[in-house]
């Protein structure tokens, strides 16, 4: 994630606070809204089945008569652990292994290629940054289409990882990989009694994401270093349906 789109998303947090301190007496055309978003992602070519959260914050904008809202709004996952498990699918590290070539030397890339060549590959963490926009339909049930951009970084650990990463200390034993997703999900809300007259809304959500996982590289180990075959263009991008339960609440009402 580069620096400018941290800044960008500190300037739409900031913005949405000073936006919302509008003439209470109206009304609040400009808000904040916060969503929450979890998510069962299934499997794509290179993950198996994956649950993500994903918290945003920015800013909405409705009509005089509020029959919607329009918000954008950034977000992040800066905690790697997760509440289930993110692995490799076993045909990818199948063609890994069938396709593994040896390094040569003590030296990192050779440590990656044994690692991922190997049989036993550790849990991966994720941490993630994204862009947000989305629109919802102010009645009954709450149609609402959401639209995701962002980097996914994909963490590998290992202990020996350390001598490469950090030889001074020791504190870092892990190297990430780099991905950019995009994601849409239409949702739906379940028609609870006077819905149409909340600040809120709780929806079943499906999706579809698009994720490009580009050389599949650890650092600047690509896959391609220690593997032949071309595996990296059979790999490089795929997608996976969603299903997700959301909670987005608006001040502008």
């Amino acid at each position: 994630m580069q620096a400018k789109h941290i800044i960008f998303i500190v300037i739409i947090f900031t913005s949405s606070f000073v936006f919302a301190q509008a003439d209470s007496i109206k009304v609040k055309r400009i808000g904040v809204i916060g969503t929450f978003d979890y998510a069962y992602n299934f499997q794509d070519k290179v993950l198996n089945p994956t649950m993500g959260l994903k918290c945003s914050v920015g800013i909405s904008l409705t009509d005089k008569k509020r029959k919607y809202i329009v918000f954008i709004g950034g977000g992040l996952k800066p905690v790697k652990g997760n509440f289930y498990p993110t692995t490799f699918r076993q045909g990818f590290l199948q063609d890994v292994r069938q396709n593994y070539v040896p390094g040569k030397g003590n030296n990192e890339d050779s440590l990656i290629g044994s690692i991922m060549g190997s049989k036993n590959i550790p849990n991966l963490g994720t941490v993630s940054y994204y862009l947000q926009a989305g629109f919802i339909l102010n009645n009954k049930f709450k149609p609402s289409v959401s639209f995701y951009y962002g980097n996914e970084q994909l963490t590998l650990h290992d202990d020996r990882l350390r001598y490469f990463e950090d030889p001074k200390y020791g504190d870092i034993n892990y190297v990430d990989m780099k991905t950019t997703f995009y994601e849409v999900k239409l949702g739906c809300s379940l028609p609870f009694k006077n819905y149409a007259k909340k600040p809120y809304c709780i929806n079943l959500n499906v999706g579809y994401k698009w994720v490009n996982y580009g050389a599949l590289e650890f650092n600047n180990t690509p896959l391609s270093a220690y593997t032949v075959g071309a595996l990296d263009k059979k790999y490089n991008s795929s997608g996976r349906l969603t299903i997700s339960l959301s909670f987005a609440l608006w001040s502008n009402w």
